[in-house]
């Protein structure tokens, strides 16, 4: 996650938006929650 939220190449302005675009590539449960605590 942080790879991709980091990444000079994307934008991701808050969980809901990192979500999709991780979900394209990667999943696992709690995936959401993760997200959302990784952004908190």
């Amino acid at each position: 996650m942080e790879e991709a939220h980091n990444s000079k190449y994307s934008i991701h302005l808050h969980s809901t938006k990192m979500y999709p675009d991780l979900r394209e590539v990667y999943w696992w449960s709690s995936m959401k929650k993760c997200i959302a605590e990784f952004i908190a």
